[in-house]
């Protein structure tokens, strides 16, 4: 998250804006509510 700020702000044509960095969040939102049921299942066992 931080290398891409960096990234961003050190190299302004860049691909990686914060319009796709915001894109590669929402892609991966989806995934988050996944992995914190599988932790929580993991320890609860």
């Amino acid at each position: 998250m931080t290398g891409t700020l960096v990234n961003a702000w050190t190299n302004p044509t860049d691909i990686t804006t914060p319009s796709g960095y915001m894109t590669l969040v929402l892609f991966s939102l989806p995934i988050w509510p996944i992995v914190f049921t599988q932790q929580l299942l993991y320890r609860a066992r």
